[in-house]
């Protein structure tokens, strides 16, 4: 298997990160909610963009890494967040300690279709216990959006994992998200998986 290439996934490059900067509000409200709603002491990002997250929950005081595959990321991200920013693709890294939390915000529309169980697989073997998830659904528009599944094919995979969908706290996460002004995608695709 080679170390993952262009065809299965859709990175951002400069010109996508540069005018990115309205969704930092949304990144800091779900990192708020989460921080308020689940019991965790480190996060991974999974891709992670420019760090919006990693800088959220650096705020709250959370040990935060992050893993994106577009190089381009660590030019636009805050000097905190590079510096906690791994180059590379997700599927096929390596990364030794298990996390309390996996975060992975609208990233699986990214990659190839053939690669979704295989992206499923790999955060639940870097979470501990729980993994944060959203994905765009069917016609969600968006740049670079390849593999836009319903919720039950993400729910499926998941389970395959030994992970199940912990529908009451991901009903109470996307209420307190509420309406994400610049980003209501992310609410409204929220799901929070537990190991079982």
């Amino acid at each position: 298997m080679s170390n993952g290439s262009a065809s299965r996934v859709v990175p951002f490059a400069g010109e996508n990160f540069s005018g990115r900067e309205c969704y930092r509000p949304a990144y800091d409200r779900v990192a708020d909610v989460l921080a308020a709603v689940l019991d965790f002491r480190n996060v991974l990002d999974v891709g992670c963009g420019q760090g919006f997250l990693i800088d959220a929950m650096l705020s709250h005081g959370i040990d935060v890494q992050g893993i994106e595959v577009s190089p381009d990321a660590v030019a636009y991200a805050s000097p905190q967040a590079a510096e906690r920013i791994s180059i590379g693709n997700a599927i096929w890294a390596n990364i030794s300690l298990p996390f309390d939390l996996v975060a992975c915000v609208e990233v699986a529309e990214h990659i190839a279709p053939e690669h979704s169980q295989a992206l499923v697989r790999k955060l639940c073997q870097f979470a501990d216990r729980q993994v944060f998830f959203t994905a765009a659904t069917p016609y969600q528009p968006g740049h670079g959006h390849i593999n836009c599944r319903p919720s039950t094919d993400w729910i499926y995979f998941f389970n395959k994992c030994g992970f199940s969908l912990d529908l009451e706290r991901t009903i109470d996460i996307r209420a307190r998200l509420g309406n994400l002004e610049a980003a209501p995608w992310i609410s409204m695709n929220t799901m929070l998986f537990v190991k079982e």
